[in-house]
């Protein structure tokens, strides 16, 4: 595991914990998104790196956009289920949108030699 997916993992239980204690409510995926992105470059300012190895909206051949990518070594799409579409649409129906994010991400994997447009 690389100090990233450490950065990531301690990140993404900030978030957590801010939204059980009502503090963020995120909506949509970009709010997600924002919030890791601000999240990932404190942490990154802390050891002293430059915030810039942090790219959103990043695009790469084959796969198309992801939605952070941390030095070219950690690339992150987030999905969100809104607790009305689950209901209305159930678990199964938002599979396909699920596979289709691992998919992408996947592929990204596969392809090391990946160039950016």
């Amino acid at each position: 595991m690389t100090k990233y997916w450490h950065h990531l993992q301690s990140s993404w239980t900030e978030l957590e914990e801010r939204f059980r204690r009502g503090e963020v409510e995120p909506q949509q995926e970009n709010d997600v998104v924002c919030y890791l992105y601000h999240a990932l470059v404190k942490r990154l300012e802390r050891e002293g790196k430059p915030p810039k190895i942090i790219r959103t909206e990043d695009s790469f051949p084959r796969i198309g956009r992801a939605d952070l990518n941390i030095g070219d070594r950690l690339v992150i799409e987030v999905k969100i289920l809104a607790r009305q579409n689950y209901a209305k649409k159930g678990w199964r129906n938002n599979l396909g949108q699920l596979y289709k994010a691992v998919r992408k991400l996947t592929i990204r994997e596969r392809d090391r030699e990946c160039r950016y447009t």
